[in-house]
């Protein structure tokens, strides 16, 4: 139940972030959450289940074959779909007749920028993070203890974007292979930068004066006159 109440906002992220950031770019905020929406849809293979072995479903669309793949607990994905959500409402309001605009507009923003979506950006956005991954796997094999530095002192803003899922199937293969590789160093830097994290915040926490709630404020002093 814990593990539930911990991780919902997360695997449901982009509906949140497709709210917040369609009313942030100048569009309605509601079918930013729908889009968010659709990126998650259960129908879909999760995020989390890709690069672990299982069979990848697609969709086949005039000869092109699009993965069925979600987007749970993806921030840079979703950003760029709300832009684009975003400017299609907008420019379709301008040349969209008043007495067909409620009907046709919500529609057709949703339905193209869902096409993008799964043929062009999120390929293109996951795309990139495999390649990030494959990067830092290059850079920890050459440098060591310095490239797993490296890889812990990222490894916050690739959470950010989404691209740590990227990571499954390297350590897949690296837990597979551990008699030779000696396991995965992924699991064990990216547990110490959470630590990091947690310690940081605690630490802004302590040190933080709030006038209003006067939280962590030094008593003072008054003299009357």
């Amino acid at each position: 139940m814990i593990n539930i109440f911990s991780n919902a906002a997360f695997t449901f992220l982009p509906v949140l972030i497709g709210f917040s950031a369609t009313k942030k770019f100048g569009g309605n905020p509601y079918l930013g959450a729908a889009m968010g929406m659709i990126m998650v849809h259960p129908d879909l293979l999760s995020a989390y289940s890709r690069g672990t072995g299982v069979e990848i479903p697609v969709w086949n669309i005039l000869g092109l074959s699009v993965e069925a793949v979600g987007y749970q607990a993806t921030v840079l994905p979703v950003l760029a779909v709300s832009w684009i959500l975003a400017n299609i409402e907008k420019r379709l309001h301008k040349v969209t007749p008043t007495w067909l605009d409620n009907l046709s507009t919500p529609l057709l923003s949703v339905l193209v920028t869902g096409f993008l979506t799964f043929i062009l950006v999120g390929p293109i956005l996951r795309t990139a993070g495999d390649l990030l991954a494959e990067g830092i796997t290059c850079v920890y094999s050459s440098l060591g203890f310095v490239g797993g530095a490296l890889f812990g002192l990222f490894y916050a803003p690739i959470c950010l974007t989404g691209m740590h899922h990227s990571f499954i199937a390297i350590e897949t293969q690296l837990i597979a292979a551990a008699e030779t590789t000696g396991g995965s160093f992924i699991f064990p830097t990216a547990a110490m930068n959470n630590v990091a994290q947690g310690a940081a915040v605690m630490a802004v926490l302590i040190c933080t004066r709030d006038k209003k709630s006067n939280l962590f404020v030094q008593p003072q002093v008054f003299q009357h006159s």
